[in-house]
């Protein structure tokens, strides 16, 4: 079955963050390295949007990082957009607490940005009759992200307009309450608009495509309440999330169900490197250091963690130099110095006073045969502490 006719294809995604700079990296050609990687994974989307025949695109929020971008950002976009744009595909663009016009901001320059045929621009709370290829009409209720609103109240009011026996999505820009942040999920979300998951269960349509949280998560089922989660990395504390977005259809023939999935993009890899120089028996720091970077995959956004005695120095630039040659982009250098005596003829760091840091320092410098096991032995202790 083609599945054009009797299904409705989307993809769904959000949180891009295009012109975000966390990290203070360029290419060789002097280009923003997340802005680059930014580019390629909506390039991605949307050779996959192509490849997959959808109908429409939803851009659930934060696609872009602020309300006035740089011209180098529109340009971005726009290329993305019109990729899009020539598979056929509608997309509608919600806008995210990030694109939100507020005082100060210049409300024309995202229109400007996103003034291209064929993408609507969800900038306030209502119903848009989506019209698709084929003639079928989806039903897209909008909310983007509002300021001094209650998102229950405002959702409530308007599924009322619409129609249960045609195909409907939600779109929105908001924390649901209970959805689990991620790494780079500020904690001010939470303080922000919440939509409760009694609200969604009660809502009259197909399939909630929301944006805000970082995390890909489902937080409701019936209908489906997905967030797709961002589609790159940008703090360390997302090193262990997959990112990605969301494909699916709404079958059309009653009883109408929707079936979706999760995509994942490959994203650079965040690293962080811990390495102990206060064992007794290391002789050349920087090999240590070196030895331990060779098993960071090239391309990979890494952070070093040096333990050392206070007697020793690093030549900072030159293992920069090295890394970088060796295609790593080590973006940070920790130094933790620790005060060393001997203990029952192994070098130890002294006590710190913290019982899970001393345990651990005490490990890798005096037990290296049981650092494999360390997790296992801070959680031990965690469980006793508590």
């Amino acid at each position: 079955m083609d599945g054009r006719v009797d299904a409705i294809r989307f993809v769904h995604t959000a949180d891009w963050h295009l012109g975000r700079r966390m990290i203070s990296l360029r290419d060789s050609d002097g280009y923003p390295l997340q802005f680059r990687w930014a580019e390629d994974a909506g390039n991605q989307i949307a050779d996959f949007a192509a490849d997959f025949g959808a109908d429409i695109v939803f851009l659930c929020g934060d696609i872009l990082n602020r309300a006035d971008p740089s011209p180098t950002v529109e340009n971005i976009l726009a290329r993305i957009l019109r990729r899009i744009l020539s598979a056929g595909a509608k997309v509608v663009y919600l806008l995210g607490n990030h694109e939100v016009p507020r005082e100060g901001d210049h409300p024309a320059k995202i229109y400007a940005t996103l003034g291209i045929e064929g993408v609507i621009v969800a900038d306030s709370a209502r119903v848009y009759p989506v019209e698709l290829a084929g003639g079928r009409v989806l039903q897209v209720v909008a909310l983007p992200y509002l300021y001094g609103v209650n998102p229950d109240e405002v959702l409530r009011e308007l599924v009322e307009r619409v129609n249960p026996n045609e195909p409907a999505v939600v779109l929105a820009h908001a924390y649901v309450t209970g959805a689990k942040l991620s790494g780079s999920d500020a904690s001010y979300v939470l303080e922000g608009p919440q939509i409760s998951p009694a609200t969604i269960s009660d809502l009259p349509v197909d399939y909630v495509a929301l944006g805000h949280i970082h995390r890909h998560q489902q937080v409701w089922t019936n209908p489906p309440a997905v967030y797709p989660g961002s589609i790159q990395r940008v703090t360390f504390a997302e090193a262990d999330e997959q990112k990605g977005f969301v494909a699916g259809r709404i079958f059309l023939n009653a009883p109408r169900r929707v079936q979706w999935e999760f995509v994942p993009i490959p994203s650079v890899p965040f690293v962080k490197v811990e390495v102990d120089l206060t064992r007794s028996e290391v002789s050349e720091p920087v090999e240590e250091i070196l030895s331990a970077l060779e098993k960071v995959p090239a391309g990979a956004v890494a952070k070093l963690s040096v333990y050392l005695p206070r007697a020793i120095s690093l030549p900072l630039v030159k293992i920069r130099k090295l890394a970088r040659k060796s295609g790593i982009y080590l973006v940070a250098i920790e130094i933790h110095r620790v005060e060393v005596e001997e203990v029952s003829g192994h070098s130890a760091p002294r006590p710190t006073g913290d019982i899970v840091e001393d345990i651990s320092r005490y490990v890798r410098s005096a037990r290296p045969d049981l650092v494999d096991e360390l997790p296992q032995i801070i959680e031990v202790v965690r469980e006793f502490i508590d």
